[in-house]
């Protein structure tokens, strides 16, 4: 009982220092100088930026080639190939999809696409980027005023051709920016719309299988920016309040809540809001699953906003003073060693979990690397900012570490083979 609990609190500081750590990338538009004509000017470029939200530092890391805009909630992160995609448009806006290469600081590839795609969502388990397709059937377009089809597809980010998934019976239309990924059971989650009715869905991708199409109790509110917490495998959302008493409707707080995927209710993990007098800007929300850090994008003066899931604490606020759209937060250890998944294939990559014991551990570890033993691999050890620690060359397949003297917290361990990855995580006590 007593290692159990000692287990715990180390996990909760764990969480806690990680907060400082959180690698954050956006997309931002530059405009050209106002005029009497354009008094807003117009869209001449768009980089991809790093930003710090502990201090609201951004470094731009490239201008994105023969890209002009982004439609909210288009982008998705891939933390393992280190690649940011998202559905924008050229200077001639046509509608294309965008792969950038954070390693190379360059664009990839950029297809044309036949249809909108909104709300993409990257798979860690197979490494497939999802997306809903909204093709145009009569009148103007999604954008124009028509009618739309809307179809869960899988995207070929080579081509940017679309495969369906499911035509997704019963969905009318989408929130934009309420959509999430839930990898454990490769499960598509979104917002819906159905005969003027909120819905909450979720889309087996395997499969095809609608496994949840719930009504969405909104709780005297209205739910958006849906985030997948991998490590308590529960929906979160931000539930925002106003006051009907105000012909503009104005926002006045923001509450966290979990939504109950099977009934679609939402119940306020806490009883005082995350924030207040201020909305969430569509597509600016992102979650960082090691340090359970629930971070948002608001209106007003473009704050960004982080604040603990498991205790509400909304402990930094940081005034950025222009919009930056599209958050995605790099979770690279959880995608490689979190999941519970033996063995998957990511961008062509099989990536297979270590066997770590004991864990928690305090002197020595072991590690049985069977049939997946080749002389001269080099183990790594990261800490939990990404940083390596340690590199040991691997002469035998039962491996014995001695890490008495690391610091008490997580740790990631890889070893890196040619189109394999062998990953795992461990608790220093």
């Amino acid at each position: 009982m007593k290692t159990k609990l000692l287990f715990c609190c180390l996990i909760c500081c764990y969480f806690l220092s990680a907060q400082e750590n959180i690698i954050l990338y956006g997309l931002e538009q530059n405009y050209t100088a106002p005029s009497a004509i354009d008094p807003f000017g117009q869209i001449e470029s768009m980089d991809l930026v790093s930003i710090n939200p502990i201090n609201g530092e951004k470094t731009t890391l490239f201008e994105i080639e023969n890209a002009k805009t982004v439609a909210a909630g288009s982008s998705t992160f891939d933390a393992v190939s280190n690649q940011y995609f998202f559905w924008g448009f050229d200077d001639t806006f046509e509608e294309r999809i965008y792969s950038l290469d954070l390693t190379q600081n360059t664009t990839i590839r950029n297809p044309v696409t036949l249809d909108n795609h909104v709300e993409m969502e990257y798979n860690y388990s197979n490494g497939k980027v999802y997306s809903l397709q909204l093709s145009e059937t009569t009148g103007g377009g999604p954008f124009g005023g028509g009618t739309s089809d809307i179809d869960l597809v899988e995207l070929d980010l080579n081509t940017g051709i679309s495969t369906l998934i499911s035509e997704l019976p019963g969905i009318e239309g989408t929130g934009i920016g309420n959509s999430t990924f839930d990898p454990m059971n490769n499960l598509y989650i979104a917002l819906g719309v159905s005969g003027g009715d909120y819905r909450i869905f979720g889309v087996n991708v395997l499969t095809g299988e609608m496994v949840y199409n719930s009504p969405l109790n909104q709780n005297n509110g209205l739910l958006l920016a849906f985030e997948y917490d991998w490590t308590n495998e529960r929906l979160l959302g931000i539930r925002q309040t106003s006051d009907a008493s105000n012909p503009f409707d104005i926002i006045i707080d923001n509450y966290l809540v979990e939504i109950d995927l099977s009934t679609g209710n939402a119940t306020d993990l806490f009883t005082q809001p995350i924030f207040s007098g201020t909305g969430v800007a569509v597509g600016g929300v992102g979650f960082d699953q090691a340090s359970q850090t629930y971070i948002t994008y608001v209106g007003g003066d473009y704050d960004i906003g982080m604040f603990n899931t498991n205790t509400g604490e909304l402990f930094n606020t940081v005034t950025m003073g222009k919009p930056f759209y599209e958050l995605q937060v790099d979770n690279l250890p959880y995608a490689t060693s979190f999941l519970s998944i033996p063995t998957s294939v990511k961008n062509n990559i099989i990536i297979e979990k270590l066997v770590i014991s004991p864990n928690p551990v305090s002197n020595e570890l072991r590690i049985d690397l069977g049939d997946n033993f080749q002389q001269g691999d080099i183990l790594e050890i990261y800490d939990i900012t990404g940083k390596q620690i340690r590199s040991d060359n691997i002469n035998t397949k039962e491996i014995t570490l001695t890490v008495e003297g690391l610091a008490t917290g997580a740790y990631f361990i890889k070893i890196r083979q040619v189109g394999k990855l062998l990953s795992g995580k461990f608790l220093k006590l």
